[in-house]
């Protein structure tokens, strides 16, 4: 591990991280994403809301999870694996309000029967990316942080000679994520400290 610490270290010492170009660009997208990630983010969540449906149409899904915390491993960008997950939760929560004495919408798709949902997620927790992203979601909001994350992937498809390697694109990422912080935090500073009660990260940092 102090091996790879020094090759960080050295990437981010000689190489061209915090180069400009891409700094900005990833800031200007942080503000507003541009057209092809909001495209993409509305196809995900449509798909996600198909899924939620087709599951609160079938009898014999357990959806009867109750109150639930839910803690999610590290692993850097596989951190998008736990947004699918997160996309169903949070529809399955919206779907347990509807659900509610006085309310009328219920979730379902055409022709065929409803099945009630009963989930609430009390907190999260997680370790490096697993951590980070729940973050992110209680701060911005789902759909917001889903962008983003789909906008640092054009972000590196765009600018290849940046994150040409493993060591370099995680430098660069690193960096990203510190920009990111302090603008996230000003921006959504009312939300911070509530913010803080239900989402417990652990985190860890590669370079000082």
């Amino acid at each position: 591990m102090r091996l790879v610490g020094l090759c960080m270290w050295w990437l981010a010492t000689t190489q061209a991280l915090g180069d400009v170009a891409v700094d900005k660009q990833w800031m200007d997208w942080l503000n507003t994403p541009p057209p092809e990630v909001v495209q993409e983010a509305a196809l995900l969540n449509a798909r996600a809301d198909q899924i939620t449906a087709e599951l609160l149409a079938t009898p014999s899904a357990n959806l009867s999870l109750g109150e639930i915390d839910v803690v999610v491993s590290g692993g850097g960008n596989w951190d998008g694996y736990f947004m699918g997950v997160q996309m169903l939760l949070s529809r399955l929560e919206a779907a347990t309000a509807r659900s509610q004495p006085g309310s009328q919408d219920t979730w379902s798709i055409a022709g065929s029967g409803t099945h009630v949902a009963n989930v609430t997620v009390v907190r999260h927790a997680g370790a490096s990316a697993g951590g980070m992203m729940p973050f992110e979601v209680a701060l911005k909001g789902e759909n917001l942080t889903l962008q983003h994350h789909l906008a640092y992937g054009l972000l590196e498809q765009s600018f290849p000679r940046e994150f040409g390697s493993v060591l370099a694109a995680a430098a660069e990422q690193d960096h990203h994520w510190r920009l990111m912080a302090p603008w996230m935090i000003q921006k959504w500073q009312p939300r911070f400290v509530p913010v803080a009660v239900v989402v417990a990260p652990s985190v860890r940092v590669v370079l000082p």
